[in-house]
């Protein structure tokens, strides 16, 4: 649950309790813990996230283009002023999701404005203050990208809040969780991950791992993103 204490006590555990291997999303951004299980003869594979002082198989989606296409979506609706909720800002997919989001406005040639950015820690909380933020400091925004699903709950409860709707007086394309955006009214637009293929490949580089031991060249795997449309999106007059 993002508690970097917690995590070092779970590898803490595993590592006592003599386990073959580690497939893990990281919390903490450096990888001394992950490392230290390395040393130890266990292998390790990341999800979701590259930490870059370790040297460990990992399986990524391409988080750069899916943002891309998600932004891009909002401006063939004829959006201009896109607000974007970021996670963590050293996390290695917050990184790349506002590359993405930087990608669409440059090739679009609409200019950055850092008013349009609100960090939502990957909380639900977050996700909740940062969209009042982007709704207080951004009258004219007419989009809202939400990087990841605990923060789309948060940036949901609050836009109850505030009694906007949805898409008339706002848009809103959220990141994964299938069932949450078909909940929503309206049915919500989201990126979607390839669940059960990240698994698999994770899987696959751990019992290789095993198979083949340390002399195997460390892989970094990257899946596409897909898309679910849903009502989201407000077609604007150009």
């Amino acid at each position: 649950r993002t508690d970097e204490k917690r995590e070092a006590e779970a590898i803490e555990f595993l590592k006592k309790r003599r386990v073959d291997g580690v497939i893990s999303m990281p919390v903490a951004q450096n990888g001394t813990c992950f490392q230290e299980l390395q040393e130890s003869g266990i292998p390790v594979v990341t999800v979701d996230r590259k930490l870059k002082d370790l040297n460990c198989d990992c399986v990524l989606v391409d988080n750069r283009s899916g943002t891309k296409e998600a932004v891009e979506r909002f401006i063939q609706a004829g959006h201009k002023r896109i607000g974007i909720i970021t996670g963590k800002n050293d996390v290695y997919t917050t990184k790349e999701r506002l590359l993405g989001y930087y990608d669409a406005l440059e090739d679009a040639g609409i200019a950055r404005d850092d008013r349009l950015i609100a960090n939502g820690q990957f909380t639900i909380r977050g996700g909740a203050s940062a969209l009042k933020e982007l709704v207080e400091n951004n009258a004219d925004m007419t989009a809202v990208y939400v990087c990841n699903y605990e923060m789309m709950v948060g940036a949901m409860i609050e836009i109850n809040e505030l009694g906007l709707r949805i898409p008339e007086q706002l848009s809103l394309i959220g990141f994964d969780n299938m069932e949450f955006a078909k909940a929503c009214v309206p049915r919500l637009s989201i990126v979607t991950q390839p669940t059960k293929e990240i698994a698999m490949e994770a899987a696959n580089c751990m019992l290789d791992r095993l198979e083949c031991g340390k002399q195997e060249t460390v892989r970094t795997i990257s899946l596409p993103t897909g898309f679910m449309e849903g009502k989201s999106i407000r077609l604007l007059e150009k």
